[in-house]
């Protein structure tokens, strides 16, 4: 019975318990439709905010529930366990009453129970509800607020990241459609030069020019001075090309094997002063570089200028008919020339096997310019490196041998004709050469000769015979330096036969420059018979009448013997110095004077006048004649107009008489000449003015006498003994147009100019 009543008390309350369930269903169907709604919007933004926003919400809503049904296990435990409590007791008290009363009140004691129950029932029902209803609210509008707040934040974090994104694709697609517009110009340029032939890049600072490759039609390429490092992969596939130029690249390092050999339309091919890193042929590890034997293979290929520096990895048969222009260079040290005269031009420094290959005699009989450094085993270079005589060649320059005893050995086997259209000759630092043709070669071997050019021989005498000289009509340049044997430019034959009176005759001699020849004589053999003759020491002369150079230019003499240039009687010998423009004298100390008035007045062309280191020097114009008392009254040097004297000690004066005239000097250098008082004289003798046989305070550098109409600028330095640079009495027009005046002077005796 107990049970039951129980029962009866409990039923209400898991009604009650049943409806707050219902409610908190309700609370959650509601958050559901919230969800749902948070959900649909959420799904038209990106997959990772609505899984961000689902999972929230989810927590939210479980954390909703959890809350909500513990709040509820908790009430409903405090509810059972106060009902249980008080129905235990309130039992306790009826079964004590039901014990006692019984059988007497038993139907008013349930009906009071019942009563009793129905309204404790009421009660807690309507507690139950009103504060499940309240915290159904609380919970809806916590749950409402919450959802709406967090609805803004999607929406905005939907919002800017939409916006973003937005940005994102507009810079992608506008950075895209620059891309596609670049590369339709690209290709729109591409389509304009596909067509190109000729194109050049020259002094362009190149960096990446693989594009190149894509002008299929391209003959003609030019990247002088660019400055590439890498020649790209890409040129070999222009199969059009017939000229290549890359000049003056020589920071141009890698040639991609197998590039060059693509060329095979190749014709020219010009590496001046550029690429030195071939790549050999045949060794185990692989080439980074083209190989010479690449350009061996180029059927077109007829002209080629490069250097190749290791004359080991010269590949066998690389010289071949076809090249008809070339300009290569061999070995180590040798120096790109911009001066071409020729088209074939070869500069070798290579060891004798080398020099011997057949290839290498090919091209050396069709060189027109030949530069031999360092030649081994060849003691005759006409007859051992041609056997023919060169008959292409130019121009030939030999330097640095230790073997070379002749160039011409007219002496072995059949005479041939020698360098028949030699123009210029330039031998240098050979230290055997004895003679330049050994014997008598054919007449006209030489013919053509313009310039002759040796330095630092020291076992040569002579540079050729007379039986040469005859053929040597074209010749106009000869330079010797340095020379310590060398007596003579010509010698005559030992066996004799040559007329007596024949003079030695260079008719188009313009340039003639003799230095450091501390042996050397004369021109000519021949100017020494009549020294020879006479028991009196008669001095040298340099040049006689059997010599005549009627064209001479340019004379140059520094530290040579010789006692006179010209003899003091020059007679026929002043014609053929009628077109001298420019003479210089250095270091000739035997030399006491320059020469006499009679041959000044053959001088009217002299423009350019150097006396320096002359230690004898006394005077530069001597009057003709010994003893001879009368003046010279007047020197004209129409043209000249360069006067220097430097560090000439004995120099007393120019020349001496009434007056000199250079009515177009323009410039007078004076230095270290301490004994030049006055530029020209009175009559009195040398001795006088030594003895200083006249007044100081008439010791005038320039006066009356020194017509300089025209100079403007004169140096005067290193005459501390000079008392008067001008006297008050000019010749009419003289010094009129100075512009320049520079005098140095450690002590100043006297003044600048006299006082009027």
């Amino acid at each position: 019975m107990a049970s039951t009543v129980v029962e009866k008390l409990f039923d209400p309350i898991w009604r009650s318990v049943t409806r707050v369930l219902h409610s908190v269903e309700e609370a959650k169907n509601k958050t559901e439709e919230i969800e749902d709604d948070v959900t649909e919007e959420a799904e038209n933004r990106t997959e990772e905010i609505e899984d961000d926003v689902t999972e929230e919400a989810e927590n939210k809503t479980e954390e909703i529930e959890d809350d909500v049904t513990e709040e509820a296990e908790n009430k409903t435990e405090e509810i059972e366990d106060d009902v249980t409590e008080e129905a235990e007791n309130k039992t306790e008290e009826i079964e004590d009453d039901v014990t006692e009363e019984a059988e007497n009140k038993t139907e008013e004691i349930e009906d009071d129970v019942t009563e009793e129950a129905e309204n404790k029932t009421e009660e807690i029902e309507d507690d139950v509800t009103e504060e499940a209803e309240n915290k159904t609210e609380e919970i809806e509008d916590d749950v409402t607020e919450e959802a709406e707040n967090k609805t803004e934040e999607i929406e905005d974090d939907v919002t800017e990241e939409a916006e973003n994104k937005t940005e994102e694709i507009e810079d992608d697609v506008t950075e895209e459609a620059d891309r596609v517009l670049e590369d339709k110009e690209k290709a729109k340029k591409r389509c304009e030069f596909s067509g190109l032939k000729t194109l050049c890049l020259d002094r362009c600072g190149l960096g990446d020019i693989a594009l190149i490759g894509e002008l299929k039609m391209l003959k003609v390429l030019s990247l002088v001075g660019s400055n590439i490092v890498r020649l790209p992969r890409e040129i070999g596939q222009l199969t059009r090309l017939q000229l290549l130029d890359l000049t003056d690249n020589p920071t141009l390092e890698i040639i991609p094997p197998n590039v060059l050999s693509c060329l095979t339309q190749l014709e020219d091919l010009y590496m001046e002063n550029s690429f030195l890193q071939w790549g050999v042929e045949g060794l185990d590890s692989p080439r980074n570089n083209a190989s010479l034997a690449e350009l061996k293979d180029l059927p077109c290929l007829s002209t080629l200028y490069l250097h190749i520096t290791d004359p080991m990895i010269l590949p066998k048969d690389f010289f071949s008919k076809k090249l008809e222009r070339f300009n290569i260079l061999i070995g180590e040290g040798w120096e790109w020339s911009r001066k071409r005269e020729t088209s074939t031009i070869m500069k070798l420094k290579i060891s004798a096997s080398i020099q011997s290959e057949e290839g290498i005699q090919l091209v050396l009989k069709r060189t027109e310019d030949l530069h031999l450094d360092g030649l081994e085993g060849v003691k005759s270079v006409s007859y051992e490196l041609d056997g023919q005589g060169f008959p292409s060649l130019k121009h030939l320059h030999i330097q640095n041998s230790l073997e070379i005893r002749y160039i011409v050995d007219s002496t072995m086997l059949s005479p041939i004709v020698d360098f028949p259209f030699l123009v210029s000759l330039s031998l240098d630092n050979l230290n055997k050469l004895e003679k330049i043709c050994n014997g008598q070669p054919v007449a006209e071997s030489f013919r053509k000769l313009r310039i002759l050019k040796v330095k630092s021989c020291p076992m040569l005498k002579n540079l050729f015979s007379l039986h040469i000289e005859r053929g040597l009509f074209q010749l106009e340049e000869i330079s010797i330096i340095d020379c310590e044997i060398m007596e003579v430019i010509v010698a005559e034959e030992s066996e004799g036969g040559a007329d007596e009176d024949e003079a030695i005759k260079l008719p188009q001699l313009r340039t003639l420059t003799l230095e450091y020849l501390p042996q050397f004589t004369s021109v000519s053999s021949k100017s020494n018979e009549i020294a020879s003759d006479s028991r009196l020491r008669t001095p040298m002369t340099l040049f006689n009448k059997k010599i005549q150079f009627p064209n001479l230019e340019d004379l140059k003499l520094s530290s040579i013997e010789v006692e006179k240039i010209w003899q003091d009687q020059p007679g026929e010998l002043s014609c053929w110095f009628v077109r001298l423009t420019s003479l210089i004298v250095q270091g000739c100390r035997n030399l006491k004077y320059l020469f006499t008035t009679s041959m000044v007045e053959s001088l009217a062309q002299l423009k350019r006048l150097e006396l320096c280191d002359c230690v004898s020097m006394e005077e530069i114009i001597i009057k003709n004649g010994l003893g001879e008392e009368e003046n010279v009254r007047g020197v004209m040097l129409p043209k000249l107009e360069f006067i220097k004297l430097k560090g000439l000690p004995n120099l007393t004066r120019f020349c001496t008489g009434h007056l000199i005239q250079c009515c177009i000097l323009q410039k007078l250098w004076i230095e270290d000449c301490p004994a030049l008082k006055t530029f020209i004289s009175n009559s009195l003798s040398t001795d006088a003015v030594a003895n200083n046989q006249f007044e100081e305070t008439n010791s005038t550098l320039f006066d009356e006498k020194v017509a300089f109409s025209n100079i403007e600028k004169l140096h005067i330095s290193g005459m501390d003994n000079l008392n008067m640079i001008w006297h008050t009495k000019f010749h009419s027009d003289s010094f009129c147009k100075l512009k320049f005046l520079e005098v140095i002077v450690l002590h100043w005796k006297r003044c600048l100019i006299s006082d009027l």
